[in-house]
């Protein structure tokens, strides 16, 4: 009876706008609202580049495929800190959704600071990240 009307309305329309807003503000400007104001970036993590829409789509719904599940099964919601707790262990500190996706979270250069139009902002700091590279 959970999944009739207005209810699973609502939970799938957070869903697709939270993902919408996840998608275009990683592409266009390397990171949810959220990353941006702590000064974080989504890149790859081979080239340190932005990541294209395919991935920036395919690492938003390893993140969040569970929301809706989580409607029918409210254990679902409790996966994602499988993909999490792997961060904790790992010396990059890359979760599931990341390492799936080729991706990393890296801190932008302190020194400067945020500048739009994001053409204008500075690759992103990759400095402790790769073997050999000093912090």
């Amino acid at each position: 009876d959970v999944l009739k009307g207005p209810l699973l309305v609502s939970v799938v329309a957070a869903w697709l706008l939270g993902g919408f807003l996840e998608v275009v503000l990683t592409v266009r400007f390397g990171g949810s609202l959220g990353k941006i104001l702590l000064g974080l970036e989504v890149v790859d993590a081979t080239t340190g580049a932005r990541p294209g829409w395919r991935r920036v789509v395919a690492r938003w719904l390893g993140l969040g495929w569970a929301a809706p599940a989580g409607v029918v099964a409210p254990a679902a919601q409790f996966v994602p800190f499988a993909g999490y707790a792997l961060a904790w262990f790992d010396p990059k500190r890359r979760a599931l959704h990341d390492r799936l996706t080729g991706v990393a979270v890296v801190t932008r250069r302190r020194n400067q600071g945020l500048s739009f139009p994001p053409a204008q902002l500075p690759p992103p700091s990759l400095d402790g990240y790769f073997p050999g590279s000093s912090r």
